[in-house]
């Protein structure tokens, strides 16, 4: 076990790795009631979800990506973004062709919806860093790889001179905010995401 804690490299990522990355988030949030409501179980979909909003993210002052690697696989990721942060799916030209062709009018409204509802929780003190997505693919867990990646996550946060993060997570996932309160954070409110409860979590840096 230790030889597999220790064979995991962390390094951070660019917009060559976000198909790996939307990868990654797909096959953790496929089931997700979230996503689920919005396209049906559409790993397919998700996929192109995750893709896009990766391009998006990782270009935007602030933003924060991470992977772990394992025999130079990537097996877990970490996205966040400034809290401040809009997911404008038509700030660039090339998003609303490719946002219309992938999902259609009606999918698309509801995923930025979910989106939108996000952002609209979102701390509105300055330097706090939003946690978007954390997870990694099912070989890589019982590994204590995602105690690495998120401490890692934690100490480039707040070099870069953040002074939180905060994150959502299903509310009936306690797996997660064990993990999560084991690591930092701490339980700040319940709020919903297209009517779905979801806790929010804050670690002070």
């Amino acid at each position: 076990m230790m030889a597999e804690r220790l064979s995991v490299q962390l390094a951070p990522l660019g917009l060559d790795d976000v198909p790996h990355m939307a990868t990654i988030f797909t096959s953790c949030f496929e089931t997700d009631p979230l996503y689920a409501r919005a396209i049906g179980f559409d790993s397919r979909q998700l996929y192109r979800f995750m893709t896009i909003l990766g391009k998006l993210v990782l270009p935007s002052p602030g933003a924060l990506a991470l992977g772990a690697m394992e025999t130079d696989r990537m097996v877990m990721a970490a996205l966040g973004a400034p809290c401040d942060w809009e997911p404008n799916f038509f700030r660039h030209p090339w998003m609303i062709p490719v946002s219309f062709s992938a999902f259609g009018p009606r999918k698309l409204w509801k995923l930025l919806g979910a989106l939108r509802d996000s952002n609209h929780h979102a701390p509105s003190q300055k330097n706090w860093m939003h946690l978007l997505y954390f997870g990694g693919s099912p070989e890589s867990r019982s590994k204590g790889y995602g105690g690495q990646l998120l401490q890692r996550f934690i100490d480039d946060a707040r070099q870069g001179g953040f002074r939180a993060i905060y994150l959502e997570t299903l509310t009936d996932n306690e797996g997660a905010i064990r993990f999560y309160r084991y690591h930092g954070f701490e339980p700040s409110k319940e709020v919903f995401l297209r009517d779905i409860p979801h806790q929010q979590m804050v670690c002070p840096l």
